[in-house]
């Protein structure tokens, strides 16, 4: 039985691929259907059908809704409701989605011999994300919009009322919007009416429709919103007629001098903004209007003149406000820039960072330990102030975020013999770190990566009798744990976090111990 693009057929999810997709049986081969769950019945569009003949299709009609379908509650979400793919799991109410990413994570836990009941949660699973970082973009009627690339098609996604960010950077993104439409002339640097975008125009009339249709589902199943969402920001998110659903052509964005605005909050709402774009932005009555928005306490002028879609500016200047956002961690004053890099979800990094301390032991006569890919010192911080270790000995590769940690640990027991070396981990642990002596413990967060090979060596070398391993991802995980058992330690703990609500990313954290 095969199966041709554009048939409609019946299926029956009996379970979900790695990309939470919904899979059933079609003959002798597989239908991949989005926006599903197990026990859904349903009518399915084919989309396509590749090489190994499995077939990718998009829901018609439900007859049946499986456990823990649900009514995605942002309109963004795709597939059901709109072109965004950065929330796959939208349509799986939580405890679906924890339950899916613990049968994952334990599926890369295998050949450890060890698995997780559950996993752990902190904080809100919406409004959780503390930055966002939006392109800018012309719409096919012409309006500056801010958004992102939506997933697999590459088109611009207008995100207005975006349900994951931070409820003080929706506001934020809202109103430099709205001053982005009031002063086009400026921004577009052309001045006249704004060019039409060309190209290929993706569901206009179809798409508001669903929008529209989707909302109204949503409220009258009782969707909550995210908290201190009011009901006018709800309304301003919807696409307007000949928006094309909040979607432009690829690159229809080349010709703005401001191509993206990045922002970041801490959790009393305060906000910081990079305006990024050419060299001779941003004009200075854009940043008195940016800088005069309700929370905008800092404006910082990126740079970024190369012809790629990368967010990140290459040069960022400090234009207006405070040079920095006043932050915290664990009740610990942190200053940080547009570029310092912190977990998106405070909450839970929290959590897990009192979780560590808890793992190791207040007062169990730890002298050093090791702090490697150790950021802005958080964990390494968060065992001085708790007096579980005597001193720390961080490494890190990002000079700004070495001289966060050097000067956020001052003042804490132990932090004036405590050292933070600026170093790469592919060159193994620096000589001024191993000359403190053998450590009695090390705190491992390296990329999603895994470990360098150098540094895992010289971590086996330092003989420590306990290992504190934090990964974001279960399979370099599992690669770095195989190593370390088959030196001698043994994985005594380990627990799965739910970091990031909505998406496919768990947080691990491990503890590994030996005998000396």
């Amino acid at each position: 039985m095969k199966a041709r693009r554009g048939q409609t057929i019946t299926v029956d999810i009996a379970h979900l691929d790695e990309e939470a997709r919904g899979c059933a049986s079609f003959g002798d081969t597989t239908v991949h259907v989005p926006g599903t769950s197990p026990g859904t019945r349903a009518d399915v569009r084919v989309q396509h059908v590749d090489r190994r003949g499995r077939i990718f299709a998009e829901v018609t009609t439900v007859h049946t809704a499986g456990p823990g379908l649900r009514q995605a509650p942002c309109h963004h979400a795709a597939p059901m409701r709109g072109p965004c793919g950065g929330c796959p799991l939208m349509h799986l109410d939580e405890a679906m989605q924890r339950a899916w990413k613990r049968d994952r994570t334990n599926a890369a836990l295998a050949p450890l011999g060890v698995s997780v009941d559950a996993l752990r949660t902190a904080g809100p699973a919406l409004g959780w994300r503390n930055r966002t970082h939006l392109r800018v973009f012309r719409s096919a009627s012409g309006a500056l919009r801010l958004g992102s690339r939506a997933r697999r098609t590459g088109d611009d996604a207008w995100m207005r009322g975006c349900l994951l960010v931070h409820p003080a950077l929706q506001r934020t993104a809202d109103a430099i919007e709205d001053l982005l439409r009031r002063g086009d002339a400026q921004v577009a640097g052309g001045g006249g009416a704004a060019p039409r975008a060309r190209g290929r125009e993706t569901r206009t009339a179809q798409g508001d429709a669903r929008a529209q249709k989707g909302d109204a589902r949503t409220a009258a199943a009782g969707d909550a919103r995210a908290p201190g969402r009011d009901a006018r920001d709800e309304a301003g998110a919807r696409p307007a007629a000949g928006d094309s659903a909040g979607m432009a052509p690829h690159g229809a964005s080349a010709d703005l001098p401001l191509r993206h605005v990045s922002l970041r909050c801490n959790a009393g709402g305060e906000v910081l903004v990079e305006l990024v774009g050419h060299s001779d932005f941003p004009p200075a009555s854009m940043v008195q209007q940016v800088a005069a928005l309700p929370g905008v306490v800092s404006v910082h002028g990126g740079k970024r003149d190369r012809p790629d879609n990368v967010l990140r500016s290459i040069e960022s200047r400090h234009v207006a406000g405070s040079p920095e956002l006043d932050a915290s961690f664990l009740g610990r004053p942190l200053a940080l820039g547009p570029a310092t890099f912190a977990q998106l979800n405070t909450a839970v990094a929290e959590a897990m960072a009192t979780r560590l301390v808890e793992l190791v032991g207040a007062d169990t006569g730890v002298d050093t330990a090791w702090d490697l890919y150790g950021g802005l010192g958080t964990l390494g911080h968060a065992l001085l102030a708790a007096g579980a270790v005597r001193r720390v000995a961080g490494v890190e590769a990002v000079g700004e975020a070495v001289a966060i940690a050097m000067a956020t640990g001052r003042g804490l027991p132990g932090g004036d013999a405590s050292a933070w070396v600026e170093a790469d981990l592919a060159a193994g642990v620096p000589e001024a770190v191993r000359a403190m002596g053998r450590p009695d413990l090390v705190v491992l967060n390296p990329p999603r990566r895994g470990m360098d090979a150098a540094a895992m060596k010289d971590v086996i070398a330092s003989g420590a009798p306990r290992i504190l391993s934090v990964s974001c991802d279960a399979g370099t995980f599992t690669h770095d744990a195989v190593l370390l058992q088959a030196a001698g330690w043994r994985l005594d703990h380990v627990e799965a976090w739910d970091m990031m609500p909505q998406t496919r990313h768990v947080e691990l954290l491990g503890l590994f111990s030996r005998d000396d």
